[in-house]
């Protein structure tokens, strides 16, 4: 396992939607990584399970915890936190972009990787994040009331993302235009200093020869 290994959000979104967990193996020394692209005001959950190696001792393993460390879209780590090996958090998107989720265990190694533990993780965002089932209990919602809520959920989240991509392409083709501009301003400076250039050539050449009488 290579360490701050990255998984793209469209793997991550795809493993959500259709609610299937998958496995990789976390090195105590090492760090998986992965990103996640929201709009503002997004519930983001990330649930884990983690089995450690039968190579390591069932009272060394009792004392492993997972540390989960969060990256907003300002590349600011705004979230530190030791787990347990089985755990869940959530948490609400301050603004939209991409956020990255690091996973790591609490040990370290002198000398190699460390033990494998197999962890199995599951995120997902929007109203795929939404328990219903504890919500229906809470508010005593029925089930019709429960449907009319997730239909909600989900049309404000489909609002809010392409609220998202609009400023992203507003963003996007402002930036385009400064280029734009900055390349076409350094295009003329080029050619306005080669025709200074040469037209300060061409008049020492001319002052040269006729200092010579040569023409």
């Amino acid at each position: 396992l290579k360490s701050n290994e990255y998984v793209t959000n469209s793997f991550v979104m795809f493993i959500g939607k259709f609610g299937i967990s998958f496995y990789i193996d976390l090195n105590e020394a090492g760090t998986w990584c992965f990103l996640e692209e929201v709009p503002k005001d997004t519930l983001i959950l990330a649930k884990w399970k983690t089995t450690p190696s039968d190579k390591i001792h069932p009272e060394s393993a009792a004392q492993i915890g997972i540390v989960l460390s969060i990256t907003d879209p300002e590349q600011f780590s705004f979230f530190e936190r030791t787990f347990a090996l089985t755990s869940r958090f959530a948490f609400t998107s301050a603004r939209g972009g991409e956020y990255r989720l690091c996973f790591g265990t609490n040990t370290t190694t002198w000398f190699g990787t460390g033990q494998a533990l197999k962890f199995e993780i599951d995120i997902t965002h929007g109203s795929e994040a939404t328990d219903y089932e504890d919500l229906a209990k809470t508010e005593h919602l029925t089930e019709v009331e429960v449907s009319i809520r997730k239909l909600n959920d989900r049309v404000r989240l489909i609002r809010a993302e392409q609220d998202y991509q609009r400023r992203r392409e507003h963003t996007f083709r402002d930036t385009s235009e400064t280029t734009n501009a900055r390349v076409l301003w350094w295009s003329v400076a080029q050619v306005s200093i080669l025709v200074v250039t040469a037209a300060w050539q061409m008049r020492y050449l001319r002052g040269f020869f006729t200092a010579k009488k040569l023409v």
